[in-house]
C-alpha cells in the first residue's frame, strides 16, 4: 500500500528541484522517496 504526500516549495525552489530531476533522468517521486527513507534511516 502505498500513500500519497504533498509538499509546498516556493517557485525558485520547485524550478531548481525539477531541472535537477531531469539531468539526473529521474522522476520527481523517485526522488523524494529516496530522500525520506535516507532520512528515516539516519533517524534509526
Amino acid at each position: 500500500m502505498t500513500k500519497r504526500l504533498t509538499v509546498d516549495l516556493e517557485d525558485e525552489l520547485y524550478k531548481e528541484f525539477s531541472k535537477k530531476c531531469i539531468d539526473a533522468e529521474k522522476t520527481k517521486s523517485e526522488v523524494v522517496r529516496g530522500l525520506v527513507q535516507d532520512w528515516v534511516n539516519d533517524q534509526e
